[in-house]
This record gives C-alpha cells, structure tokens and sequence, in this order.
C-alpha cells in the first residue's frame, strides 16, 4: 500500500513533516493529516495545499 509523505514549502525550501499519511481533511480551517502508521493527527495551521502527486505518493503544503 502507498501512503503519502507531505512536505510543507517555506521560503523555497521544502521539508518532509511526516510519513504513513492515510486520511487528510480540514476542520475550523485547519488542515488535519492522520497516519495510518501510529494513528497520530498532526494539526497544520496556515498553509494551503499546491500540489498532490499520487503518482509519487506526495502531498505539499504551502506555508501561508
């Protein structure tokens, strides 16, 4: 099974902020990441998504 690897891009820079990404969704305006992995939920506050490549399993999130 491929799950995502999401990445956040500040200043043109892009970093891998986690792994294992099953279920992605937004709740009060923030965007929501769950792992299958460990089930955990990360929280991003004030980014915007600008590309899903599910060809290559990645998801980027733009730092607003």
């Amino acid at each position: 099974m491929c799950l995502l690897k999401a990445y956040v891009e500040r200043d043109g820079k892009r970093e891998l902020i986690a792994s294992d990404v099953a279920f992605i969704y937004v709740k009060d305006g923030e965007v929501r990441l769950k792992k299958l992995k460990d089930l955990e939920e990360l929280v991003l506050e004030n980014v915007r998504l600008t590309a899903l490549d599910a060809l290559n399993s990645i998801v980027i999130f733009e730092s607003r």
